[in-house]
């Protein structure tokens, strides 16, 4: 959809319709190649081309009607998956991370309002065309997780709005960059400046969530000897990988803790 509306844009601006048609045909040339076996597997398998029926059954199925409370209350978790929530969501980050991020991005949108009070609307004016595709970039799939949620309760992945997420970058880190005040070659300053900051600041939320959460989540557990006593002791084999000797359990963490 926002493909297509970038394309018509740029059509009407330019009165490039013998492009438009071509551009049409290439792309829906490439969906069928690259997802056309998809749907038609779908068709064979399941008896209808997008497989959510068989989601459905899976999972379960959610009124529209009853949920739309449920899907606000949802919402934050979609927003810490889409950061950074590992395993199947059991392994999060501490809400400062999140509270963070969601607190950076209300500062990137109040820039938009700050540019207005400057009356740097030339400057907006300028880039608008791109900011509203950007935008609805966002605002589609955004639509898209809310109505999912709307009808299923394996809705709040925050990777379901992964293919709009490099548009909600942009956005904000526009916005961001409105806060910069100065000339023009002291605006590019500042905004080389800031992007050496936000990206340096996103690896280093990369690495420490990755060495300071992840990897000790699955680290390999401690060994007992066969001697040693054991709390709540059991003796379960689970195939031929593991056999539980005994456990303990910890609720003093966001999840929980078995050994």
């Amino acid at each position: 959809m926002v493909i297509e509306a970038t394309v018509t844009w740029v059509a009407w601006r330019k009165r490039q319709w013998r492009e438009w048609l071509v551009v049409n045909v290439l792309i829906a040339g490439l969906a069928l190649v690259i997802a056309g076996w998809w749907f038609v597997r779908n068709q064979i398998l399941y008896g209808e081309p997008t497989g959510f029926e068989k989601l459905t059954e899976l999972w379960g199925v959610r009124d529209p009607r009853d949920s739309f409370g449920l899907a606000i209350h949802e919402l934050p978790y979609v927003w810490t998956s889409l950061w950074g929530r590992f395993g199947y969501g059991q392994i999060p980050l501490p809400n400062g991370f999140y509270w963070g991020l969601f607190l950076l991005a209300l500062v990137a949108v109040a820039g938009y309002g700050v540019a207005l009070v400057r009356r740097r609307t030339a400057e907006l004016r300028a880039v608008a065309p791109s900011l509203i595709l950007l935008a609805l970039n966002v605002v589609v799939f955004f639509g898209v997780i809310f109505n999912y949620l709307l009808v299923s309760p394996a809705g709040p992945m925050g990777r379901f709005f992964f293919p709009a997420l490099s548009s909600l970058a942009i956005l904000l880190f526009y916005g961001l960059s409105l806060w910069l005040p100065g000339s023009s070659d002291g605006k590019q300053s500042s905004g080389k400046t800031l992007a050496w900051i936000t990206v340096l600041a996103m690896a280093a939320f990369s690495v420490v969530a990755l060495f300071g959460y992840l990897a000790p989540a699955y680290a390999r557990p401690d060994s007992f000897d066969a001697a040693d006593s054991l709390p709540n002791p059991v003796d379960i084999q689970f195939d031929s990988f593991v056999k539980l000797r005994g456990y303990a359990v910890d609720r003093s963490g966001p999840a929980g803790r078995a050994d």
